[in-house]
This record gives structure tokens, sequence and C-alpha cells, in this order.
């Protein structure tokens, strides 16, 4: 049934994918005490499908308050290796909560084309991405300008990734049980073509 979702219905699922991604950037901006746009009127600002490119808009703005990278680029040697190291691991985790909630992973919302098998766990680790983004500003809080891929640092990252908690309907949960939410419902609504995609929150981290 998933292959017969309705077009419309992907649009829409993306839609609600992409506004949670730019909000939750907006939400951990104001973690980090760093100035922000109003990233919430962004996010509201998504149309079906974003065919006006909004996240690409809040992206650049994201990345530039951040400040731990001059820009996303995967082919960079600097912080950019620390973060394809810990999207790398979400994606993998997407692609099991994907499977274990019996979906084909290959066929996405949004992201497409024959180098990419998993085009939907891509669409799926969107909102996650937050989580290994903050997994590199603390890592970078203690070990500025060091972008040496050590044991000590993956260890670091994959420890922030996966020690992360996440607000659903059912209240805060662990990394690996928010994925598996959200894969669940995504199969929900794309095997009923329904839109109320349950997408988890990233809770913000404790003052130690």
């Amino acid at each position: 049934r998933q292959i017969r979702s309705r077009p419309v219905v992907r649009a829409r699922l993306w839609q609600s994918v992409v506004r949670a991604k730019v909000a939750s950037q907006g939400r951990l901006l104001g973690e980090l005490g760093r100035p922000e746009p109003d990233f919430a009127v962004w996010a509201a600002a998504v149309s079906r499908g974003d065919r006006h490119n909004v996240e690409g808009t809040a992206a650049h703005e994201y990345w530039r308050r951040l400040d731990i990278v001059e820009r996303r680029d995967r082919h960079a040697d600097d912080a950019n290796r620390m973060l394809n190291y810990t999207y790398a691991i979400i994606h993998s985790a997407a692609v099991r909560a994907l499977c274990a909630a019996g979906l084909n992973t290959s066929l996405g919302l949004h992201h497409c084309g024959p180098t990419n098998p998993h085009c939907l766990a891509s669409d799926m680790m969107e909102p996650f991405r937050v989580a290994a983004d903050r997994a590199v500003v603390n890592w970078l809080a203690t070990h500025p300008n060091v972008y040496e891929m050590s044991r000590e640092c993956r260890r670091a990252l994959v420890g922030g990734v996966l020690s992360s908690n996440w607000k659903t309907s059912a209240g805060k949960v662990s990394f690996f049980a928010a994925l598996s939410r959200m894969a669940v419902s995504l199969r929900e609504c794309l095997c009923t073509n329904t839109v109320d995609l349950e997408i988890p929150e990233l809770i913000e981290k404790e003052a130690a």
C-alpha cells in the first residue's frame, strides 16, 4: 500500500518534516544562546512540498549562526567531517526503524535518485539532525579546532546522539524509541493516505 500513496499526501508529509526540521533548528540555536531569527515563523511558512525552499533559506541562516562550519560541505576537512559521521549514524538508525515498521526505504517523500537506496530514511532523519549538530557543538566547545576523528571524538559524538531524549505524544522517550514512533506513524500515513504524522522533538539539554 505504501507505493500507492498519493503524491499530494507525500508532499504534505514532506511539508511536515521540513517544518519540524526548521523549528528544531531554531530551538537548538535558542538552547545554545545564539542570536536567532524567528525560525518558528519560517517553519509555519513552509508550503506543501516546500515549493519555495524555506528549508534552504533557513539552513543558510542556521549554519551562519551555529558557527561551527563556514558552510555545510560534506567534502570539507573541518567540522563537516564530524557532521558527516553523526548524520550517518542517524541515517542508519532511521533505515533500521523504517524496515522494522515494514516500509520500503527506497520510496522517498522528497529524496530520490539511484545513488541513494534509502531515500525514505534521508527524509525521516531531517528533524533528528539537530541531535548530531548539538553533539558536534559540545565536542568543539571543549576541543576547539580539533577536527581529528579520534576514538574519543567518535565516542563523544555517538554518545551525544544516542543519549538524546525526545518529546512525543507518549512523553519523553529515547533516541531509538523516537525514531521507531515516527517510522510507525509514517507507515500509517502512507498506507492510509493521511497526514497526521508524529514527529518527535529534541528535548533541551539540562544544565549540569
